[in-house]
């Protein structure tokens, strides 16, 4: 994903804060330098005052796991006005 162009058209993204060699933040916030913009849902348990930090200054909304029933479709539901 880090390597590659990010497509132009309308995505959100969905982050585990859990990924193999990256934390889920520390690729948010290197996409962020690159000029990607993307509403961003990170995926995280117990998230501590410093990732909540990290993650407002990133722009990007924490989701609690587990994450159960429907909320991560709402979640997204809720980033457009239709």
């Amino acid at each position: 994903m880090l390597e590659s162009d990010f497509p132009s058209e309308d995505v959100c993204l969905i982050l585990d804060q859990q990924l193999p060699g990256i934390s889920g933040i520390e690729a948010l916030e290197v996409l962020r330098a690159r000029g990607v913009d993307a509403p961003t849902f990170l995926m995280t348990t117990q998230p501590g005052a410093r990732l909540r930090a990290r993650a407002k200054a990133a722009r990007a909304c924490i989701l609690e796991k587990p994450i159960l029933g429907d909320a991560l479709v709402v979640a997204i539901r809720n980033l457009s006005p239709g």
